[in-house]
């Protein structure tokens, strides 16, 4: 698929992304029209195929590829979501608090069950029981795949479950102006229950945090449809009802202010078939070709630019590089991490990996650092 194809694709994912999203039916001379295929690969990218599915279903297309996906996160979906129950059962039971994040709550937004695909559950809880939590877990036959690395620990079970446990909101390691707005989170925490042991937050809170978590994801490596429909999903549900001044006061403090005012009128304007303005256009391509995770180009390109252009600031880029920071040892080199005499080894091993099994990677960081 051309990048012209793809951009067709991308706009027809658009028209059956806000009719599902609005309850309408798209015309079916228009659905008949467009290439499935490419459509297919457009809608994965931004992880909006059981939504997209759907839409062609009201317009009595069917399409193998789309009702196997669609298949797919229904089955996931509810699969996550018992797996993630009997998790709060057990922490129901020992009064440990924890808090639903994300996809979690987003969910019940969409218009039917499994239409907005999950990777992942995530979940904040108190991070004095981490390593109870970790027990628990196990116990539950799920695996650590990184615990105590940073503000999150990894959990998998096959075949497909995947929680992502946080103590902290924000990495401070990544955000320092978001980690330290977030520290004080417990005080913005609400009861969600009887027992006072599940949490909440007011929904201004909640879309504070879901623009924030949208902003680092956008300048780190962009972000998609998903994204702008969550946003235009949210704001239809609770718009009216938030305290606007309220929220325009957090998200000063964050610094997000613009991207956030820019974020929720591109969503509306996109899903309720308004015009765009240019900045929003210009913003729009970003989306396009960034999908639901970012792309790794990007997710370069950023961390490269991020810091300056000039000679002295790829210097020091191509220095972390070579020289990983003790957290980044820790979790991808932990047998160096402890034996520290190695050390002098690692960029050798690193290149000649590369150079094995990773020679396209290394070739778009060459290109963008030579930009």
């Amino acid at each position: 698929m051309t990048k012209d194809e793809y951009r067709v694709a991308f706009k027809d994912l658009i028209l059956l992304c806000a009719a599902a999203s609005n309850g309408e039916t798209p015309s079916r001379e228009a659905v008949e029209k467009m290439n499935l295929s490419h459509l297919y690969r457009a809608a994965q990218f931004h992880m909006l195929t059981a939504l997209c599915a759907a839409a062609l279903e009201s317009a009595g297309v069917t399409d193998e590829n789309f009702q196997a996906a669609k298949g797919r996160a229904i089955r996931k979906g509810a699969l996550l979501e018992i797996e993630a129950q009997k998790l709060f059962a057990r922490l129901e039971a020992e009064s440990i608090w924890y808090l639903p994040l994300k996809g979690m709550l987003l969910k019940e937004l969409y218009p039917g069950t499994g239409m907005r695909e999950m990777m992942d559950v995530d979940i904040l809880f108190d991070s004095a029981y981490r390593d109870r939590v970790k027990v628990i877990m196990e116990e539950m036959g799920f695996t650590a795949e990184r615990f105590r690395l940073d503000n999150h620990d990894c959990y998998r079970k096959e075949p497909l479950y995947h929680f992502e446990m946080h103590t902290e909101l924000v990495d401070s390691s990544y955000e320092p102006a978001a980690a330290a707005y977030y520290k004080t989170i417990s005080s913005k925490l609400l009861a969600d229950g009887e027992s006072g042991v599940a949490k909440r937050l007011s929904h201004e809170d909640f879309y504070v945090f879901m623009l924030e978590h949208g902003y680092k994801h956008f300048r780190l490596g962009g972000t998609g449809l998903r994204f702008l429909l969550d946003v235009f999903l949210y704001l239809r549900r609770y718009g009216d009802s938030m305290d606007v001044t309220y929220i325009e006061s957090e998200l000063q403090k964050l610094q997000i202010a613009d991207f956030a005012m820019q974020t929720a009128r591109l969503a509306n304007n996109l899903y309720r078939g308004e015009p765009l303005s240019e900045e929003d256009r210009k913003r729009l391509e970003y989306d396009c070709f960034s999908g639901a995770k970012g792309t790794p180009e990007h997710i370069l390109a950023n961390e490269i630019q991020k810091n300056g252009t000039g000679k002295a600031e790829k210097l020091r880029y191509i220095s972390r590089r070579v020289f990983p920071s003790a957290q980044e040892l820790a979790e991808y080199y932990p047998t160096v991490y402890r034996h520290r005499i190695l050390l002098p080894f690692l960029p050798l091993y690193r290149f000649f990996k590369a150079l094995l099994f990773s020679r396209k990677k290394m070739k778009r960081e060459i290109t963008q650092l030579k930009k």
